[in-house]
């Protein structure tokens, strides 16, 4: 059952190079972007000055991943993260600004 599935996949995967398939590509991205958009929202709306806060998931820089903080400043769709362990790598003011889905709330 597995086997298929993977085979089904690949095969799907190999196909996408075709142009009947680019309206679906397109409607899958635009799907994505929505649900992430939808997640940063609810996340957005459930931070508050004050909480403490972990930086999660693929980030750029990657050294900034697991950083712990504190939210000093909600902006229109993003927050300024006061860091715990102050001044790290290009910010050296210790705050970063980044977008609601980036962060876990803690503690």
């Amino acid at each position: 059952m597995a086997q298929t599935k993977l085979m089904d996949a690949m095969d799907l995967i190999d196909r996408l190079d075709d142009e009947e398939f680019s309206q679906i590509i397109d409607y899958i991205r635009y799907k994505v972007k929505a649900r992430q958009k939808e997640k940063s929202a609810r996340a957005f709306a459930t931070i508050t000055v004050g909480d403490r806060v972990r930086i999660v998931g693929p980030t750029k820089p990657q050294y900034l991943a697991g950083q712990t903080g504190t939210i000093e400043e909600k902006r229109q769709s993003k927050l300024t993260v006061k860091l715990s362990g102050g001044p790290v790598g290009k910010f050296k003011s210790g705050k970063v600004i980044c977008p609601a889905s980036m962060l876990e709330k803690i503690g």
